[in-house]
């Protein structure tokens, strides 16, 4: 059960857009309407800026900014803007996107620059760290500590949906479509989304592409035009300064002729663009700087000591991964240092960070190779099992070392569930996958205290999961639908009868009876609604919302006197159907 947004319908939002569910059976993706620190330890920011200072003969000072960061979104102003709950909404989670960070230095048009790809971990939050140089830092560290530095970052974030659709189709060359595209530009010289837009918005006569329409009069499509060439050709571009409108860049097409419906399912992705002023929530928060700032001071040493650190972005809360580490080596280099150099990092959550001091001979540049592995818990049958997975070798030379999780021997599997969700039950279940000849499988449970869990599996298993919801307040188990591991959020909309419910109730009349007048009512409560049945009208729909999915039944009666009938569930019943005389209510129903 996969639940996108549906991009043929926007609304716009209070500084977001809002997309419904594509085909209707979910909530409101609600799109980001910015990015801040996600939190880190003892309630702080998770922004850390490391300065190091080497004292002696060769004196440097280096700095190290590493940092989480989250989209953010407003889901009560856009409920209250659409006049909606907010149970029925959800925030679209980005699936890449880009970080440009321009630290301006002393000297007059002078600054340090960081542009970089954003890997999210799966819900949202995405780890960047960045080497400065000595005065980049200093400057960073003034303006945390008093200064008046508005800096300024630009965020670009992809997110995926199912494209719009239209009437016809349109047959074209993909390489004159893409030099066509690839040509738009705006007045900076960028070929952005926007530009876009109002390129493909213009009359379609002498575009390189064909439109076939279904009928007279059709509007183009442009829209489900955009959002098929974005998802077949197009990729998000790094950021400039002061970058309002995301820019895009194209891989090379195929030559040939190319034929797409535009009435098709097909999902794509599209383009938002955030600006982000960091250090105005630190100051805003009141933090104490220091609290943030770190300042060490290596002891001094003989010459061949040099610092190394692994860094890791990856998904918290991972409940079958004992241990992810990195196994350092560096070559003997004979004839001053004949041994290789051996470490081993363990990466400790949450900071997912670990340092060493390798000792090389004196003046030796710094060249190794790093082999990432994990160790994985598992289930095998009711036997735990632990396992080492070592991932492929990795040349560094840099005292930094990223590892994401593609840089790991799994597949990690991050989930979560919203908070409106967690007030209502508590979810439980299983990750199974095949290896060999056997079974594996890891529990998982997902409440208000642990909201987020991460499962990780063999690279080539195909896991599969089941999770049941159970409320804290009593009422049957419900046994959610089989869902996709790779479905990052799991919402109110996941659990069965959750949302509008719609019954229909039908009368068989029998004897000269004119009519027939039914009651009926939702387990939740509430008022219960009068329904007239007459013979040249016998069928009437009932519509309710379901907002506790633990009681979502629903009974009805014969007026005057009937007696009310058994709770019956709209997931299985969806039609009642009635006679005269008053039928006994246990025989009343036909699913």
């Amino acid at each position: 059960m996969t639940m996108r947004p549906d991009f043929q319908f926007e609304t716009q939002g209070e500084g977001c857009l809002v997309y419904p569910t594509h085909g209707g059976a979910g909530p409101h993706w609600v799109t980001p309407r910015g990015v801040a620190f996600a939190p880190g330890e003892g309630g702080l920011p998770d922004f850390r800026l490391a300065l190091l200072r080497a004292p002696g003969p060769f004196a440097r000072t280096s700095a190290r900014l590493d940092l989480r960061l989250e989209a953010t979104y407003d889901l009560a102003g856009a409920g209250e803007r659409l006049g909606v709950p907010v149970s029925l909404l959800a925030p679209l989670l980005p699936s890449s996107g880009y970080l440009r960070l321009s630290l301006p230095l002393s000297g007059a048009g002078l600054s340090e620059t960081l542009s970089v790809p954003l890997a999210w971990n799966g819900l949202g939050r995405a780890r960047v760290t960045w080497r400065l140089s000595a005065e980049a830092g200093a400057v960073l560290r003034g303006a945390l500590t008093g200064g008046t530095l508005a800096l300024a970052a630009n965020v670009v974030l992809a997110l995926r949906g199912v494209a719009a659709r239209g009437p016809g189709q349109v047959t074209f060359d993909p390489q004159a479509l893409v030099r066509a595209l690839s040509g738009v530009r705006d007045e900076r010289g960028r070929t952005t989304y926007e530009a876009l837009q109002a390129f493909i918005r213009e009359p379609w006569d002498g575009r390189p592409w064909r439109w076939r329409s279904q009928g007279a009069g059709d509007p183009a499509p442009w829209a489900a035009l955009l959002d098929r060439c974005l998802a077949r050709f197009a990729r998000l571009a790094l950021p400039e300064g002061g970058d309002l409108s995301p820019a895009l860049t194209f891989d090379e097409p195929p030559p040939g002729e190319m034929t797409w419906r535009l009435d098709d399912v097909t999902e794509t992705w599209r383009p938002v663009a955030l600006e982000w002023r960091p250090l105005d929530v630190l100051r805003a928060g009141g933090l104490d700087p220091d609290r943030l700032v770190t300042l060490t001071t290596a002891p001094p040493v003989p010459l061949g000591f040099v610092g190394l650190e692994a860094v890791g972005n990856l998904p918290g809360g991972r409940v079958n991964v004992p241990q992810v580490g990195v196994h350092i080596m560096v070559p003997p280099r004979p004839p001053a240092r004949p041994q290789p150099v051996q470490t081993t990092l363990v990466l400790e959550p949450p900071r997912d960070t670990a340092g060493t001091t390798l000792r090389l001979a004196p003046g030796e540049p710094l060249t190794y190779t790093a082999r990432p592995y994990l160790l994985l818990s598992s289930l095998a049958g009711s036997r735990p099992t632990t396992r080492v997975l070592t991932g492929p070798p990795l040349t560094g030379t840099g005292e930094t070392l990223e590892l994401g999780v593609a840089e790991l021997p799994a597949q990690f599997y991050p989930l979560a569930a919203e908070p409106a969700l967690l007030e209502r039950a508590v979810l439980t279940g299983t990750v199974v996958w095949t290896e060999g000849d056997g079974e594996h499988h890891v529990p998982v449970r997902l409440e208000r205290a642990r909201p987020e869990v991460c499962v990780a599996v063999p690279v080539a298993a195909e896991p599969s999961l089941r999770l049941r919801a159970e409320s804290p307040t009593g009422g049957a188990p419900l046994d959610l639908p089989a869902l996709d591991v790779g479905e990052r959020l799991v919402t109110l909309w996941h659990l069965p009868g959750f949302g509008a419910q719609t019954v229909r109730f039908v009368w068989v009349p029998t004897g000269d009876a004119p009519g027939l007048d039914v009651e009926v009512e939702p387990e939740a409560g509430g008022p219960p609604t009068h329904l007239h049945l007459r013979r040249d009208r016998p069928e009437a729909e009932w519509s309710y919302v379901v907002d506790d999915p633990f009681r979502p039944r629903y009974r009805s009666r014969v007026l005057p006197d009937g007696a009310w009938s058994p709770f019956l569930s709209p997931l299985d019943t969806r039609e009642v159907t009635l006679a005269l005389p008053y039928p006994d209510p246990t025989e009343e129903v036909s699913a």
